[in-house]
Order: C-alpha cells, then sequence, then structure tokens
C-alpha cells in the first residue's frame, strides 16, 4: 500500500512544484497585460516617459553615433524645457490648497463639519500637500501623469508617539504613471476600473518583515475569533486553533488561512528596465536582504458582499449589498497579504493627466510637446559654436605671388584679422588704412603709405614679392 504525503511549501518549492495561489496568479498575469499594453502605445510609454526625464533634467545629447565628426562637435544645452516647465507649475500652484465641510442642512450638527475639517486640514498638514502639489504638477508636466497612493499604515504613532501606545496612521505617497495599471486602460476614471495595479520596489528585508508581521497578525485574528465564540477546545483540532497543538497547514509549511506563503520565496531581483529615469534603473547590485531588492505589486479590487443594517422608516434589520475594496500585496512568487478587505468603497488613489487624451488613460506631457523645438535650439547653437571654432583662425599657408601693391595690401590684411580678399566681405571687417599718394622707391619690391595722423611709413615686408608662404601664426 503506498503512502501519500503532501508536501509542504518550502519542500515544493525545492522541487519546483509549487502552486501558486489564485491571487498571485492574477497580480502578475495583470501585471504583464499593463506592461504589454505601454509597451504597445506609440509612442513606447516607458521610452516616451524616459526620454522627457532626461530632456528636463539637461540630458539632451544621449545616444549620439560616435564618430569623429561628433566627438569634435560641441554640444550646447540651452535647457527651455524647465524653464517654460516651471513657469506653467508655478502659475499653477501660486495660491494654497485647503478643504472644509458644512452640513448639507441648518438641522445637522455641525460640529461633525468642524471635526472633519480639522482633521483634514492636519493630514493636509502632515503630507506638506502644498510641496506634494507641486511635485505632482511637476511630474505631470514631464510624463504626462500624476498619482497618489494613500494606506494605513498599522505600525505608525500619531504624531511621533505623543498620545503614547496608540499606532495606526494614514500614509501618502506619489507615484510614477507607469507604475499604476489600470485594468480598463480605455478609460481614466479611477472609480469605473475593475481592478487597479501598483507597482514598486522594496527590499527583501522589509517585505520579509511585513510578511511575517501580516502572518503573525492573522494567526492572532482568528485565534480571537474563535475565543469570542466561546467554542470548547475539548476537540484536538480546536485546541490546535488556539496554538496548544501545533497543527499541519493547509498551505504548506509557513501558511496561513488567507492564502500567504512562506516569506522565504522572496528573493532579490533585477526587474528595473520599466522604471523612471536613469535613477529607477540603477540599484546596488547585493544578494543579502539589506541590499537587494524584489518588485512587488499592490492589487485593488472591488468586491460585492451582504451586511446588515437598520432601516431608519422600519427600525427593522435588513440586508443590502455593499461594494468594498479589497487588497493583495504580493512579490513575484509570494503573498505578503491576501484579499484584505480595506472597508472603503472608493480606490485609495489620487489619478490626474496633464493634457488627457482621447481613449486611453495616459495623458500626454508638457515636455513631449517642447522637444523638437529644443532639440533645433540646440542643434543651430552647435553649428554656430563649429563655425565660430573654424573662422577663429586663419588657413594653414598662403601662397602669395603678386605684385607689390597687392603684396601689401594683403599683408595689412592678414595684419588686421582678415581671413578672405573676396571684395563683398572687405565691409565686414574695419576698414584698410587710406593710402596717400604711393611713392615708389627706386627698388620695385618697396612702396611707401601713409595713414591720417601718421607720418610716412616705409613697409619692412620685403619677403612678400618672393613667392614665400606666410606661416600660420
Amino acid at each position: 500500500m503506498t503512502k501519500i504525503r503532501t508536501l509542504t511549501g518550502r519542500e515544493a518549492g525545492r522541487a519546483g512544484m509549487t502552486e501558486k495561489p489564485d491571487y498571485l496568479k492574477d497580480a502578475w498575469k495583470y501585471y504583464e497585460y499593463g506592461r504589454a499594453y505601454n509597451n504597445s502605445l506609440v509612442p513606447n510609454q516607458y521610452v516616451m516617459v524616459n526620454t522627457n526625464q532626461e530632456f528636463f533634467i539637461g540630458n539632451q545629447w544621449l545616444h549620439m553615433p560616435d564618430t569623429e565628426a561628433m566627438r569634435r562637435l560641441a554640444k550646447p544645452t540651452f535647457n527651455i524645457i524647465k524653464r517654460v516647465t516651471s513657469l506653467f507649475v508655478a502659475s499653477l500652484t501660486s495660491s494654497n490648497t485647503t478643504i472644509s465641510f458644512e452640513p448639507l442642512s441648518h438641522q445637522t450638527d455641525g460640529e461633525a463639519a468642524a471635526f472633519a475639517t480639522a482633521e483634514v486640514r492636519n493630514l493636509l498638514e502632515k503630507f506638506k500637500m502644498d510641496y506634494r502639489i507641486r511635485d505632482a504638477l511637476f511630474d505631470g508636466a514631464v510624463t504626462g501623469d500624476y498619482a497618489a497612493h494613500f494606506y494605513w499604515n498599522p505600525e505608525a504613532r500619531p504624531y511621533g508617539g505623543a498620545f503614547g501606545e496608540y499606532k495606526g496612521e494614514i500614509e501618502f505617497e506619489l507615484l510614477d504613471g507607469i507604475n499604476v495599471m489600470f485594468g480598463n486602460p480605455n478609460c481614466n476614471e479611477v472609480e469605473k476600473q475593475p481592478y487597479i495595479l501598483i507597482v514598486g520596489r522594496d527590499t527583501v528585508e522589509n517585505l520579509k518583515r511585513e510578511a511575517r508581521e501580516w502572518r503573525r497578525r492573522s494567526a492572532l485574528s482568528a485565534s480571537r475569533v474563535l475565543a469570542d465564540d466561546m467554542i470548547p477546545r475539548t476537540d484536538k483540532s480546536m485546541r490546535a486553533s488556539f496554538g496548544e497543538i501545533e497543527k499541519p497547514s493547509p498551505h504548506g509549511e509557513g501558511g496561513s488561512p488567507t492564502g500567504m506563503t512562506d516569506e522565504v520565496f522572496i528573493e532579490p531581483d533585477f526587474e528595473v528596465s520599466n522604471f523612471a529615469g536613469i535613477g529607477g534603473k540603477t540599484e546596488i547590485h547585493g544578494d543579502d536582504d539589506k541590499t537587494g531588492k524584489a518588485l512587488y505589486v499592490y492589487l485593488y479590487t472591488k468586491v460585492w458582499k451582504e451586511e446588515n443594517y437598520v432601516n431608519q422608516r422600519t427600525g427593522l434589520v435588513e440586508i443590502r449589498k455593499v461594494q468594498t475594496v479589497h487588497v493583495t500585496k504580493a512579490t513575484r512568487n509570494c503573498n505578503i497579504f491576501e484579499d484584505v478587505d480595506t472597508g472603503l468603497t472608493r480606490y485609495p488613489i489620487a489619478w490626474g493627466n496633464w493634457q488627457k487624451q482621447r481613449n486611453q488613460y495616459h495623458g500626454r506631457a508638457l515636455v513631449t510637446e517642447i522637444i523638437p523645438n529644443q532639440i533645433f535650439i540646440n542643434q543651430m547653437m552647435a553649428m554656430v559654436f563649429r563655425h565660430l571654432q573654424l573662422q577663429a583662425f586663419r588657413q594653414k599657408f598662403t601662397t602669395l605671388i603678386i605684385c607689390p601693391m597687392s603684396a601689401m595690401r594683403l599683408v595689412q590684411q592678414s595684419a588686421l584679422g582678415i581671413y578672405s580678399r573676396a571684395r563683398s566681405s572687405a565691409k565686414l571687417f574695419p576698414p584698410f588704412p587710406r593710402r596717400i599718394c604711393p611713392r615708389r622707391s627706386s627698388r620695385p619690391s618697396t612702396c611707401a603709405w601713409r595713414t591720417p595722423g601718421s607720418a610716412w611709413a616705409r613697409p619692412t615686408h620685403r619677403w612678400a614679392m618672393s613667392g614665400r608662404t606666410i606661416p600660420q601664426r
């Protein structure tokens, strides 16, 4: 008789047979869908965002052909993009942002509205919202999109622990537009999305610690539920739920009833090609938990459920259906937490476009429209600089076989820095000294001239007629 034994999560992972939970599969399937959509746009969304970022910070001569002529070419940068963008953002953030609540009717207690207004103002002050709005507008002008993510941090102490041991605080972070993926990318309205995916990276150490904390909290919550129900602990399986007897997990070693897998599956990766900017693609290539980083995703979905409520008209308890937001956080091989009911009815994500585009959730950036002008200005100034470099000195050698008077005229032109004997260019330079009554001597190679206000001078450049070459100074 053959005995069949179910492999634990750690053993199955070593054997390469780990079966991922459905939420884990869905999260990474949706991530691949979103990445394929961004790559299919014209222009490519990732390429466009990176190009705009580089032009905005001033790296405007990247990826030039490595030739001798290009290495000699001056590469000036007159960054009008940053000046124009700063002007737009400054005009939009000239005044501060405030939020106030008012009761719907005079019969409603106004203290609730005043309390809500004060609490929101505290949050705006804690987030430094005026500065964050400015950063968000810069993101929108450069990349076309700006996004904010609000979440609950159960470990944070409000106001730096001023109220004792209380824990839990609302947190806020700005997101890059390419790290937010909509379930319906042809619609830019947040609440109409079937799901929303947020992509990020964090150290393996932080992700493992978060996974252990959620497993501990989940087990503690399950124990409290059983204790509240006053279930007798005479049965062996019931005592195992309270931790008195070690009970094998149906999800493998280190698993939990919520489908979370062991944190040993969280490993460093180098999936950084789709993040914005050079900084997003450059990390410490460490293989330990402190320096190594892993890709993670938040999967937000809306789930219908039934709940009891008291009808104010009849006073009876009735059942109604409500839609709440559930969230899953996962790496490629591990669920940190899965299908957690946030209690919210709206997605905790704020989304905006600099300029909306029809039938897609990505916006058009201000920088995208200025880049062709910026390229032309840089090229024009580079050609001007190159022209000045070429025209700053005379040509190397000039052979003279001319008459005496022409020789003297060319010597004067050389001394004044004139590079051409063309008559059409003579008016661009200072006028030549006016020859008055040239007096020829008995020797044919000499002549004399006088400039206004000077005495008669006799030239000493006798070699000018000899057919020699004039060396370059």
